[in-house]
């Protein structure tokens, strides 16, 4: 077997394999969304904003647009736990402490209905350790 003949079998094993995680997203409700607009509507209008003094509920509806817009890492995911930990390590000084508060914000919110997690409907090839110039 030639070196190129091995190289495109690797590759078309290493797409398939990587083809079958399934990544899930967040994704704001019809509600949730007008809610966040709302919010955002807010702030737009020259209202001081200051995130400490919003209610615990417009804290995580605010948080959840941050997580859904990227801010803190692409909004997708295999594992919930995984996801929250990466945002946990930007947002919090202990890591493993901010998880745990992340997932209690997703779950609210899932619970209040403004968010839902879905399957992820971009490339999952982006910005993954895969390079497909690799082989």
């Amino acid at each position: 077997m030639k070196k190129s003949e091995l190289r495109q079998i690797i590759k078309e094993e290493i797409k398939k394999v990587l083809s079958e995680i399934q990544y899930n997203q967040l994704k704001l409700t019809p509600t949730g969304e007008l809610l966040l607009n709302y919010l955002n509507s807010d702030v737009e209008s020259n209202k001081p904003e200051n995130y400490h003094l919003s209610s615990r509920d417009e804290q995580i509806l605010m948080d959840m647009g941050m997580y859904i817009d990227g801010l803190y890492g692409e909004n997708r995911f295999s594992n919930l736990d995984i996801f929250a930990l990466d945002i946990a390590s930007g947002e919090y000084q202990d890591p493993q402490l901010g998880k745990n508060e992340i997932i209690k914000k997703i779950n609210r919110a899932i619970q209040k209905g403004w968010v839902k997690i879905v399957p992820y409907n971009g490339n999952p090839f982006k910005n993954s350790d895969y390079n497909d110039d690799e082989f």
